[in-house]
Formats: structure tokens, sequence, C-alpha cells
């Protein structure tokens, strides 16, 4: 068998020659590591048809529209708020901020005795979590005096006081029932929880968020004191009606709405630079952003 010298003089060994007589080119125990190895890298495919990775266990759900017809001790009750309209909320402050969708419900069988829940949508259990625990943390009742979770919960996954607050996968459950309906926490809690149970679920909020295919606005730069109209388009995966909030970086204009239900910019009466920020909410809680600096001269 020929030898093979580098260009230093010096002989290069095959790292996978097996030893033989007359000398072994090297130790019996690192030619077994490094043929364990290849054999390793080479078995690689199979094992991983053996034991295929396991998918996320996150579960995030769609909110579901709550009706007084679904709790009988409401019969009678008015109806004063339905949840028609979400509203975007933010939590925290810092790198930790983020938002929630919050569905508001009202009903009253009189002065004293009435139902008022907050649907609580966020884009994780983990954001439910720390939405939850921020209200808390935030209450004005010293923590003593809040409500104790419930171990084992009554009603979801995490729930606190049988059922007052409550965390089914993404969506937390603020629950306040006020005079005769007060001992029918729980039932209702369980209620909402079986509602939810039966919601639209995926593995990411990702797949219920509506797409803003476009947001443009007419003309850039706008004139003072001038409207112009805003191009909106947007689908929406659950197929509802989509609901818009507006972010403005400043005082130099604000919107309108036409008697077509067009949306127009109305710019003020200073010239400057302006970020209009688009929020579009969905039925489900999801929301999408998308923003377009103005220039006002």
């Amino acid at each position: 068998m020929l030898s093979r010298f580098d260009s230093k003089g010096n002989k290069e060994v095959n790292p996978f020659a097996l030893p033989f007589k007359g000398g072994a080119i090297m130790k019996k125990s690192n030619v077994r590591i490094r043929w364990g190895l290849l054999m390793i890298l080479y078995c690689l495919p199979f094992f991983s048809c053996l034991f295929p990775t396991q998918p996320s266990n996150e579960i995030v759900r769609t909110a579901v529209k709550l009706s007084q017809s679904d709790f009988p001790d409401l019969a009678g009750a008015t109806e004063v708020r339905a949840g028609e309209r979400p509203r975007l909320w933010e939590v925290g402050d810092g790198p930790g901020k983020f938002y929630v969708i919050k569905f508001n419900y009202y009903w009253k069988l009189s002065p004293d005795d009435f139902l008022n829940v907050d649907l609580v949508v966020a884009e994780s259990k983990e954001q439910a979590i720390s939405y939850l625990n921020y209200r808390r943390e935030n209450s004005c009742l010293p923590v003593f005096m809040q409500p104790p979770e419930d171990k084992p919960p009554v009603v979801g996954n995490i729930a606190y006081g049988g059922g007052q607050d409550f965390i089914r996968d993404n969506i937390v459950v603020e629950n306040r029932t006020y005079g005769s309906l007060k001992e029918k926490t729980t039932a209702i809690a369980q209620k909402i929880d079986e509602l939810l149970r039966a919601s639209r679920t995926a593995s990411s909020a990702n797949r219920f968020k509506p797409k803003i295919l476009r947001f443009q606005i007419a003309q850039n730069p706008v004139y003072r004191g001038t409207t112009t109209q805003l191009i909106i388009q947007i689908t929406d995966p659950l197929g509802g009606i989509v609901f818009y909030e507006w972010r403005l970086s400043s005082d130099l204009g604000g919107i309108v709405v036409d008697e077509h239900g067009h949306y127009l910019y109305q710019a003020g009466y200073e010239t400057g630079s302006q970020k209009l920020t688009l929020i579009a909410m969905n039925e489900g809680g999801f929301y999408s952003t998308a923003e377009i600096d103005i220039q006002i001269k």
C-alpha cells in the first residue's frame, strides 16, 4: 500500500482506514467511534420515520357569540351590550407589550341583578395567562381579597373564584355576576366554556387573522384642509364582518366617513408628516395592522 504525503512532507492518514499488519494507522477505539458516527448519520432518516417530530399542542380558538338564550337564568333580562363591537386593548408596556381583542356582554335583570362578561381573545395561551396575571396585578383589590385559584379548575384550563375568571386555551373569560346571579357564577362559566370548546380551532393565530391586501391613500402628499379617500382591501378567513380602528401619530389629521361608507383622511391646517395605522379586527377576535406615512403640505 503506497503512502501519500502532503506538500510539507508529512504523511497523510486516512481517518476511515482500518488497522493492518505492520503498524496501525490509528487506534482501534478511534476507528470504532468514527465508524459509529458514520452509521448514525446514515441511519438518521430511518429513525426520523420511526420517531417523527411531535406536532405542537398549541390550540388557538375563535371567540363565540354569546346569546341571552344560552343562559336560562337570564330569562326576562334586558340586553344592554351583546358583544357586537370588538375593542383592541393594550397589555403592559415596553418590549413585552401586546394586544388583545375584547367583546363585552351585559344583561340586566334588575338594578341589582346583572351579568357582565368580557371575552378576551389573545393570540396564544401564553398571552392569555400574561393578560390575566396583568389584570390581577393591577387590580384595585389587594391580593388577599382577589378570588383564589381553583385547584383543580372548575372550568377551563385555569380558573379563579369558581369561574369568575378562567382561561380556555387563548381566551380569557371575565365573568362578573351580581345580586341573585352571584350563586350562578360557576354554572354560567361552565356554559360559556362549553360554547368555547365548540368553537373553531387552529394551531396558530395566523390562520384566523384578516388579510390586509391593500391600504393606500389616493393622493400623497395631501393638501391642508382637504379630505382624501383611503383605499382599503381586506379578506377575512372567517367570512364575517371586519371592524376598523385607527391610530394616528399626531393631531395633524383624522379619519372621517362619507355618506357612502368610504373612509377618508381629513388633513388639518398644519404641514408635516403623519403615520396612519389601520387595525382590522374580525368577529373571531383576531386582528392585523398596516400603516402608511402621509405628507401634508
